[in-house]
């Protein structure tokens, strides 16, 4: 009787996880008929996320692992930190992600059009062993994959030129935007005042121009309080902090004033992708300070802000945050540009 039992209770378990399996894949079957891109966004935005809580959960799973925990001194007794754990497990989240997409890259090579039985098969379909694939992936980049190996090393170092070259890509990213943005709104204000209504002709412009004021006015804002928090006490200690946020803003000036000047305006050009990028540099110009460290040499950095400082309190919420929103911002609004 008990052997029935157990025989009913596998077959039961075999039928829901066949029918959940099921499920999924008509789901998203079904979502990818109307955009494989969503569900490419989907999957980065999982990854993005499970990074980010594997920073700050992964040691009490990577602490048993031998193959991690020796690479870093383990073996010996030496005990890596936490901050080791967390930047390991985002580095082997990245790592699994990468070559999920890579591979996927290299499969969908010189597919031109939905003629192509790739695309049916491999960009639109088969989207249940996709996801089994981005998750074996991850898992063996996370918990198989020794450190001693060099591959995590090579990695990194391979991330951080890359991140750099993103960065030129999400600028980019980012002027295409404004230059739809700004093209959108003209063209409906051209539309409104073709069919009369003056008034919302107008609102449209006003839009525009107050958007740029906002993210000009931002911007000034914040580069002001650059000065405040990361030029402070001896000025000739903070003097590289100095160089750096004055050059972003002579940069920023000259930018805004080209795409103000008459010539430009003849071309076509627009103030508003200029506040765009002004904003953005900003930001990064923070970013780039908020990463030094907040101890140089036993000593405290006086030309950082301790809660802002690389190490303090407060570096990860709204940095963090605003970086990762960004990242996936135009990693979306990339994929649903492209056709």
């Amino acid at each position: 009787m008990f052997a029935t039992g157990g025989v009913m209770a596998a077959c039961a378990g075999s039928a829901c996880m066949t029918a959940t399996c099921g499920c999924c894949g008509a789901v998203g079957g079904a979502i990818a008929k109307i955009s494989a891109r969503a569900l490419y966004v989907a999957l980065f935005v999982l990854t993005t996320a499970l990074a980010v809580v594997m920073r700050d959960y992964a040691k009490p799973m990577l602490a048993k692992l031998p193959w991690v925990v020796h690479a870093a001194g383990g073996a010996a007794g030496f005990e890596p930190a936490d901050e080791w754990f967390g930047a390991q497990a985002v580095y082997r989240v990245s790592l699994g992600a990468f070559v999920f997409f890579a591979a996927m890259s290299l499969l969908l090579a010189d597919v031109r059009d939905r003629a192509d039985p790739r695309d049916a098969m491999i960009q639109h379909g088969n989207w249940t062993l996709k996801v089994v694939a981005w998750v074996t992936c991850l898992l063996f980049c996370l918990f198989f994959l020794g450190a001693h190996s060099g591959v995590i090393t090579a990695y990194v170092w391979f991330a951080r030129v890359a991140s750099g070259l993103f960065l030129c890509a999400q600028s980019v990213i980012l002027l295409d935007f404004a230059f739809l943005w700004n093209a959108s709104w003209l063209r409906r204000s051209e539309h409104a005042a073709e069919r009369g209504d003056e008034k919302a002709a107008t609102g449209w412009i006003l839009g525009l121009v107050l958007g740029t004021l906002v993210l000009f006015g931002g911007a000034v804002a914040l580069f002001a309080f650059l000065y405040q928090w990361y030029v402070q006490g001896d000025a000739a200690k903070c003097a590289t902090n100095a160089w750096l946020i004055s050059v972003v803003v002579v940069l920023v000036v000259v930018c805004a004033a080209a795409s103000a000047h008459p010539a430009a305006a003849e071309r076509g050009a627009s103030v508003l992708p200029a506040a765009v990028v002004a904003a953005y540099c900003a930001y990064l110009t923070h970013a780039a300070l908020a990463s030094e460290p907040g101890m140089v040499h036993g000593a405290e950095n006086e030309c950082v802000p301790k809660r802002a400082s690389a190490g303090g309190a407060g570096r990860r919420e709204p940095a963090e945050l605003a970086g990762a929103a960004l990242t996936l911002l135009s990693v979306a609004y990339s994929a649903l540009r492209c056709g």
